[in-house]
């Protein structure tokens, strides 16, 4: 692949992350997050916090409870 052709697949690329990333905020806005589940969540690299994540969209619903934190903390062992 020449420069040229490689400049613009990786702008083809970019464009369509950016129309799915919009897709997947206004799915997961509309979401009930009805059920969840607690887990770890990264929202940058090296950044983990427990948290509640829906199953049906993966998003982040909030922070868990205590109870839940500490269920979820004896599971890791």
């Amino acid at each position: 692949m020449k420069n040229e052709q490689t400049r613009k697949r990786v702008n083809e690329i970019f464009a369509e992350l950016d129309v799915l990333k919009e897709e997947l905020k206004m799915i997961r806005k509309d979401c009930s997050h009805d059920s969840y589940y607690i887990g770890n969540w990264s929202w940058r690299p090296g950044a983990i916090v427990q948290a509640r994540i829906c199953n049906h969209c993966d998003d982040n619903i909030g922070e868990p409870s205590e109870e839940e934190y500490e269920i979820f903390t004896r599971e890791e062992i």
